[in-house]
């Protein structure tokens, strides 16, 4: 739970203290220890990661890990993943795909610091396969987690025949707060009133 009393720059730190000591439980362990993760997950911030309602899983599998975070946030996480061919690929892809249409997501943040393989597909497609489903979904913001320090962020372009905002993070936290408009305690305007 949150301390009472912190405000500012002193939150802002408590919040990235306890996403960083979340993240760093192992995703697939069973038992206490994934408890542990999901409940450090749901209390970062009054209660919740960056003022989203708790993270419900909606689907682990060994290659990776998907929850809804409030009610319209889908963050997809690779978990160690050294292996990987392109229909194994694009079978994620679609599930993810289909996991938004199904929970109307207006927000995905894909998390790839994990997978340590680059896979190679066809972008017509993801164009002409995955992006309807998105836009179906209603999504509005896609967010990759790259682990790149040099991430540009919000994307000045995007694909053709996007609908929505683009962008590439290096890490969850601000991911996240770009996907769901949650602005800094220093910030002076949501993100979202852009």
């Amino acid at each position: 739970m949150r301390p009472a009393g912190l405000k500012g720059n002193r939150l802002n730190r408590w919040v990235q203290e306890a996403v960083a000591r979340a993240e760093s439980l192992p995703p697939k362990v069973h038992g206490r220890t994934r408890g542990l993760r999901q409940s450090a997950v749901r209390r970062t911030r009054g209660g919740s990661l960056l003022g989203q309602t708790p993270a419900s899983l909606l689907e682990e599998a060994p290659k990776y890990t998907m929850e809804l975070l409030g009610d319209s946030t889908l963050l997809f996480r690779w978990t160690d993943v050294d292996d990987l061919n392109v229909e194994e690929y694009m079978d994620v892809v679609r599930r993810i795909a289909a996991r938004c249409e199904e929970r109307r997501s207006r927000s995905v943040v894909i998390d790839t610091r994990r997978r340590h393989v680059d896979v190679r597909f066809d972008e017509a497609w993801w164009r002409r396969e995955i992006l309807p489903r998105y836009q179906r979904a209603g999504v509005e913001r896609f967010a990759h987690v790259t682990g790149d320090p040099d991430a540009p962020g919000e994307w000045a372009e995007v694909p053709d025949g996007v609908t929505f905002k683009m962008g590439s993070f290096a890490n969850l936290e601000d991911a996240l707060r770009w996907a769901t408009g949650v602005a800094r305690d220093d910030d002076t305007e949501s993100e979202m009133d852009d």
